[in-house]
């Protein structure tokens, strides 16, 4: 580990992680976890309201984003929600942090929720953004839902936006073909519109 405040690195087994820890020592800690495709910078300005207000902030960069890297070429990659909250708590040891919160926006939500179901006792609160809790399970949705996010599947393909024509008409058309957005339900309080 290098750094005191501000960037800082931290070596594990399998990657060396670039992180910043700002705030004062003693404060309460805030894990805060960024999702896809951002970096650690998604938390600048949250980052710092809660260090005027006495927290200690830690904010890693994921593995497989910025400057994050794995220490060996050879070694196998996963990216599941399990993997990356081991890689947090192997920081938080690193650091010695015991207990803490943590925030967590898109994949990051669901690494926050790996955190509070693999480490109980060292989670005290968690906030999730931008992703559905599935704590106690989740049912499958529905494919209409399902097909509004197709391009997740081509961001994970290790294939051409699309393995079945490489010309790309398929992910296209499919695009096309799928359902619409439902529409954005407008409310009207007095005085200002809501739902814009």
């Amino acid at each position: 580990m290098s750094g005191d405040q501000g960037l800082a690195y931290f070596a594990t087994d399998t990657l060396d992680i670039v992180y910043r820890d700002q705030g004062p020592r003693d404060g309460t800690v805030v894990v805060l976890l960024h999702g896809w495709p951002d970096d650690a910078s998604t938390w600048e300005h949250v980052a710092g309201r809660l260090n005027e207000v006495g927290m200690r902030t830690i904010v890693p960069t994921l593995r497989g984003f910025g400057a994050t890297r794995f220490r060996d070429d050879a070694l196998p990659r996963a990216g599941n929600s399990a993997i990356h909250a081991m890689d947090v708590i192997e920081l938080l040891d690193g650091v010695e942090i015991d207990r803490f919160m943590v925030a967590g926006h898109d994949w990051g939500s669901n690494i926050a929720e790996a955190l509070a179901v693999g480490w109980p006792d060292r989670v005290e609160r968690m906030a999730m953004l931008s992703t559905p809790p599935r704590l106690g399970g989740m049912p499958t949705p529905p494919f209409e839902q399902t097909q509004r996010q197709w391009y997740h599947w081509c961001c994970q393909s290790n294939a051409n936006p699309s393995p079945h024509d490489a010309s790309g008409s398929l992910t296209a058309t499919f695009s096309w073909q799928a359902p619409a957005t439902p529409p954005v339900r407008r409310s009207v309080v007095p005085g200002r519109s809501v739902g814009r």
